[in-house]
């Protein structure tokens, strides 16, 4: 069952840095990914928490991405529970560059990690540079 966000959420990276946003193009937003959004970046961009929330899954360890989808599962990514359970992953994080620990209270606009070019990067898609995937 789908629906609405209860939450207020802000933009996770900052505005002033924020070369375009992209929610059609991937390939990729398809099934449970069909309302993610890319916010395409400078490199090393500040990824921020999108509302006050606990962090409940954190991956880093990655330093590879490509145009292929073998490279699905090296992405990096962090995964924040908000209040009225409401979840959102950050994905394409540049290698070993999480600021935040599983079970760590974030705040609304806390830097989490930066911005990055790991795991599966569509070439179809009109991200070609570092960006955000948030869903």
């Amino acid at each position: 069952m789908e629906r609405n966000a209860v939450n207020s959420y802000r933009l996770p990276v900052p505005e002033n840095l924020l070369e375009s946003v992209d929610k059609t193009s991937s390939p990729a937003h398809v099934g449970k990914l069909r309302n993610a959004i890319d916010f395409l970046v400078p490199e090393n961009t500040s990824v921020l928490a999108a509302a006050n929330g606990i962090v409940t899954y954190v991956k880093d360890d990655s330093n590879i991405g490509g145009p292929n989808p073998d490279y699905w599962n090296y992405t990096n990514f962090i995964v924040i529970m908000y209040t009225n359970v409401e979840y959102s992953r950050y994905d394409h994080l540049a290698h070993r560059s999480s600021r935040v620990k599983v079970d760590q209270a974030v705040a609304k606009g806390h830097v989490i990690a930066e911005a990055g070019m790991t795991g599966y990067i569509p070439t179809t898609s009109s991200l070609s540079g570092f960006y955000l995937h948030w869903n």
